[in-house]
């Protein structure tokens, strides 16, 4: 049996966002991807490094802590990739939103450019 996968909306991130509410927002993606753009308060770890679990501990040390991944665009697997590795961390409030860079642009959200 696949374990359904807790999303979050645009609407919804946008909301958490714009509160005090504590959470971390992170971008798996690699390095170049995330230069291109991310999300405001965006972290970047991307999964694909052999690091990601050290950093994410050292970052992350609260396995209860709200975490929220996001990817490229609906179809992009990285950010599912992430999800499953934090839920076998032991990560136990671990969301993706869907949507990701793609629907946020599209919706006028601004992006942060490193490049």
């Amino acid at each position: 049996m696949k374990n359904k996968i807790n999303t979050i909306t645009l609407e919804e991130l946008r909301k958490l966002l714009q509160s005090d509410e504590d959470f971390v927002l992170m971008n798996p993606l690699n390095k170049e991807n995330f230069e291109e753009g991310y999300i405001p308060k965006s972290i970047h770890i991307s999964v694909h490094s052999k690091y990601f679990e050290e950093k994410v501990r050292n970052i992350i040390p609260n396995k209860n802590r709200k975490i929220i991944v996001y990817c490229k665009h609906a179809k992009c697997e990285t950010s599912d990739k992430a999800y499953k590795k934090l839920l076998e961390m032991g990560y136990s409030n671990v969301y993706k939103y869907k949507g990701g860079l793609k629907e946020w642009k599209e919706s006028g959200y601004p992006l942060v450019s490193i490049k």
